[in-house]
């Protein structure tokens, strides 16, 4: 089988944007590199791979199914933000009560596959909020291992200091995992942190949707940092 060809790339997404599975699987089967092949057309797929963008979709089954044809959990965006799969699933476990579960099992998948907890604990902290007012990925990251005093992407920051500066967002139950006392060394900053975070933040864009087709908009990408 030869290299896949951009025309092809681009039909492959539109499938996955489509919840074509028959046209997906056609590409998938007659191209070597298909499911690790990163998008490149528009900013929509840009540095995506396939399991990355049916993610974006909100399309937990297709993902699923990439999953099961060999698509790496361990994918990262090569450029611009540099997610990775897991901070995709995390940041869109989050926009909808009715489906949290299953983005909990999804996450789970990714975990049993070897994913680094690590990668979770900041984005589960982040996503949690009055949209979605669950701590179970944010409890599930610690149980596997996840460290609470890892920094911070480049955030300077650890996990458990940006807890305790953003403490004012959490009930006591999650501040009580990370040993932070609500009443302890209040934000100095309080004002932003509050007005950033409801209901704007819970509005973000990762979480909107456009009605006439089935993509996310195209300034989908979510923070992981404070």
């Amino acid at each position: 089988m030869k290299r896949m060809k951009k025309a092809d790339i681009k039909r492959m997404f539109k499938a996955i944007e489509d919840d074509d599975q028959q046209t997906l699987d056609s590409l998938l089967n007659t191209n070597d590199d298909a499911i690790e092949s990163h998008g490149f057309h528009n900013r929509l797929v840009r540095d995506k791979t396939p399991l990355m963008y049916a993610l974006q979709c909100f399309n937990l089954k297709l993902a699923g199914h990439l999953l099961d044809r060999g698509a790496n959990p361990s994918a990262v965006m090569p450029d611009g933000p540099r997610h990775s799969v897991i901070q995709m699933c995390i940041a869109r476990a989050f926009c909808n009560k009715s489906t949290h579960d299953e983005w909990i099992a999804f996450t789970i998948r990714l975990l049993d596959a070897g994913i680094d907890p690590n990668e979770g604990l900041w984005p589960s902290l982040h996503g949690y909020g009055e949209l979605v007012p669950r701590d179970d990925l944010i409890r599930i990251m610690l149980e596997r291992g996840a460290d609470p005093d890892r920094q911070v992407g480049n955030s300077g920051n650890t996990v458990r200091e940006l807890v305790k500066i953003n403490s004012r967002l959490y009930p006591s139950a999650i501040l009580e995992l990370f040993g932070v006392n609500a009443d302890e060394n209040p934000p100095a900053w309080p004002t932003k942190a509050e007005q950033r975070r409801e209901p704007e933040r819970q509005s973000r864009a990762d979480c909107r949707w456009t009605l006439n087709r089935r993509r996310p908009l195209a300034n989908s990408v979510p923070r992981f940092t404070d």
